[in-house]
């Protein structure tokens, strides 16, 4: 399970990268903007709870 995804310094071409912090053996994510602005607003949104 996923608990701290910050997002990363220095992201590749214009894609927001992330990380899980409590196993980074996983590997970065990349999101396209447009893909990362959609998450960010649905959890400003509330739409995952919590």
């Amino acid at each position: 399970m996923l608990r701290c995804l910050p997002p990363l310094r220095g992201s590749t071409s214009g894609r927001q990268a992330v990380r899980d912090t409590k196993d980074r053996e996983r590997g970065t994510l990349l999101f396209e903007p447009s893909a990362w602005q959609a998450f960010v607003n649905a959890v400003r949104d509330g739409e995952f709870g919590g």
